[in-house]
């Protein structure tokens, strides 16, 4: 039930634009929450492993008979 209360609170005080990454963050378990704080802690102290840069897209020309 506190829960419940705390779940509440927290949609009241949430601006309506942020309120669904309050519910996708509320509907993740608990285990996914502290993965996400391991990660984030592996990545402040400089620990890139297993992390890769997203490749670039390549740049759309435009010019003669090109859709823009």
């Amino acid at each position: 039930m506190a829960d419940r209360a705390a779940f509440e609170a927290e949609v009241r005080r949430t601006p309506a634009q942020d309120l669904h990454r309050l519910l996708a963050r509320r509907s993740l378990p608990a285990e996914a929450e502290r993965e996400d704080d391991a990660i984030v802690a592996r990545l402040e102290a400089g620990d890139f492993t297993g992390a890769r840069r997203r490749p670039l897209r390549p740049r759309l020309r435009r010019g003669p008979g090109r859709r823009p």
